[in-house]
């Protein structure tokens, strides 16, 4: 509070609990009706399944509002880029406007990105086609389509994306076939280390 309130820092309320972390911190957010959880992580020093660590993992996949995953060692900073991974479903068109309005009040750029296994004619297609549709439900100029084609796994495009694009924040949606599946699989988590410095924000309502 000290450090924060005459930073723009509105208010700060604390609240100490007993109990296990996962369950009491989704319970208070639901008391207080937040609009956004943001949790850390110890990243590689708690890997069990999850690269995240299994505590932040699991209040990721318990949540019913959206969440932030803040690697351990990421401070503060103005993001210059958000890269939301889409995978084509009907949901990007309202999470698009979540990662609008969260852009324009640090003036950052959003990267809407698809990662493809195929350069095939039909994902170019598929993708204007995304475009195309999305467009209409985003009011802001500094976004971009991006369609990239990774033969290795797709996740791990993703991950090469994120680095070269210089983004600051991955942005996904919790649903099935989405890449948020891919990124916490078993098999992809010890080869996705940028992952562990940028920090995570999963949609999960709207």
């Amino acid at each position: 509070m000290e450090e924060s309130l005459m930073n723009g820092l509105k208010g700060c309320e604390i609240a100490i609990r007993e109990g296990k972390i996962v369950n009491g911190a989704l319970e208070y957010a639901r008391e207080i009706n937040a609009d956004l959880i943001v949790a850390g992580t110890e990243g590689m020093n708690e890997l069990r399944m999850n690269i995240i660590g299994s505590r932040a993992s699991r209040m990721v996949e318990q949540s019913d509002r959206d969440i932030i995953i803040v690697p351990r060692k990421v401070f503060f900073k103005r993001p210059r880029k958000f890269v939301f991974a889409s995978d084509y479903l009907e949901e990007d068109k309202l999470a698009i406007q979540k990662v609008v309005e969260m852009a324009s009040f640090f003036d950052s750029e959003i990267d809407l990105v698809h990662i493809s296994s195929s350069q095939k004619a039909i994902e170019k297609s598929l993708h204007m086609t995304m475009v195309d549709e999305i467009k209409p439900f985003v009011r802001y100029e500094k976004i971009n389509y991006v369609l990239k084609s990774f033969r290795d796994d797709l996740a791990l495009g993703l991950e090469n994306y994120l680095q070269v694009s210089k983004g600051d924040m991955l942005v996904t949606l919790s649903k099935k076939k989405s890449f948020f599946d891919q990124i916490f699989s078993k098999n992809l988590s010890k080869k996705m280390s940028y992952f562990l410095n940028k920090p995570l924000w999963v949609i999960k309502s709207f």
